[in-house]
């Protein structure tokens, strides 16, 4: 199982180039490894990229 995760500091190390591999925060890592889940970093500039659990109106 995954999530996925804005590009915050609090999961994600530092930006990078899209197409490289994305460097996730020590203590974000740590939790996910905890908990046996995946951390996706959601791709820069995506609005849509997490669907719609963030919409909170609708679009007309």
């Amino acid at each position: 199982m995954s999530i996925v995760h804005d590009r915050t500091r609090t999961a994600v190390r530092r930006h990078v180039a899209p197409g490289e591999a994305v460097p996730l925060h020590p203590e974000a890592g740590a939790f996910a490894g905890h908990d046996d889940f995946g951390i996706d970093a959601l791709a820069a500039y995506r609005p849509t990229g997490k669907g719609q659990a963030e919409r909170q109106v609708l679009i007309v």
